[in-house]
């Protein structure tokens, strides 16, 4: 029987006021969002850094220059 290992990692950072599973400050390695503010989209991704998105020409781009490493397409009214 082979056993799959889980592990959650958690980190805090004093600058960080967003309030996640475990409080101000605190996030998991399961803990992600999506933030719209207009024409602009932050995304948590799970290694706690945020990727940016603006739409431009109908189209939403990264604010690292178009970098393809991260994309975000919107499909229908989602």
């Amino acid at each position: 029987m082979k056993i799959n290992k889980v592990t959650i990692e958690r980190n805090y950072e004093s600058l960080n006021n967003r309030v996640g599973l475990l409080g101000i400050g605190w996030r998991t390695s399961f803990e992600t969002f999506v933030e719209v503010e207009g024409e602009k989209i932050n995304v948590l991704c799970t290694d706690g850094h945020v990727e940016s998105f603006y739409l431009i020409e109908d189209e939403w781009v990264n604010d690292k220059a178009g970098a393809k490493i991260y994309s975000l397409k919107q499909e229908n009214n989602y």
